[in-house]
């Protein structure tokens, strides 16, 4: 870049003559020519002060192609397309999370998540429903029902005891099974327990 004409050139004292006024001019158009470009273009101008070309910048908006490999230095942050595009536009996590969801549960996955909780898997992984739970107290014998109904059977039961036996030893049995529940017998005792159930 040129260097520009000093400030007391432009601001003269004293008077100036026709040819000093010629100078100072020619002077300052030089420098506004090298420093614009001579014909006053935004490409002449990019030119004449060492920037990159219009079409290597990087824009804030419009349509653009970029080459190349670009790092960024923290994780960008990109408009969350529908969850039914099929584009080539990038996927936000949003985006992930919400399609995963979809996917799943058209597979025909679902869960009841918690505590007393359960997990239905897709028939084509064999259509396995696996449940569990913790029971209430109760001598003699109480009723559990699944969070989640086996669609055909309830294949096996484990029950362990759970909490505090106040009275003797936990004699836990599955005494009914059915899609929906069970009856346990914890026979002279009053015990709660934990059950895990696998059916289909």
């Amino acid at each position: 870049m040129p260097t520009p004409p000093a400030r007391s050139s432009l601001f003269h004292t004293g008077s100036l003559s026709p040819s000093s006024a010629k100078t100072l001019f020619g002077e300052w158009f030089d420098y506004c020519v090298a420093l614009l470009g001579a014909s006053g273009t935004a490409a002449d101008a990019r030119t004449a002060l060492g920037a990159a070309a219009d079409a290597d910048v990087v824009k804030l908006t419009g349509t653009q192609t970029i080459a190349g490999t670009k790092t960024f230095s923290a994780s960008p942050v990109v408009p969350t397309p529908a969850t039914s595009d099929n584009s080539t536009k990038a996927a936000s996590t949003a985006w992930v999370c919400s399609a995963l969801g979809t996917i799943f549960t058209a597979l025909g996955f679902s869960a009841v998540i918690g505590t007393t909780g359960g997990i239905v898997f897709p028939s084509i992984l064999g259509g396995f429903v696996f449940c569990w739970g913790r029971t209430g107290t109760g001598s003699g014998s109480y009723s559990v029902t699944f969070p989640i109904s086996f669609p055909t059977a309830a294949a096996q039961v484990v029950l362990t005891p759970f909490g505090t036996n106040d009275s003797g030893t936990a004699d836990l049995q599955v005494m009914t099974l059915s899609t929906t529940g069970m009856t346990i017998s914890a026979g002279t005792t009053s015990v709660a327990c934990m059950y895990f159930a696998v059916g289909y």
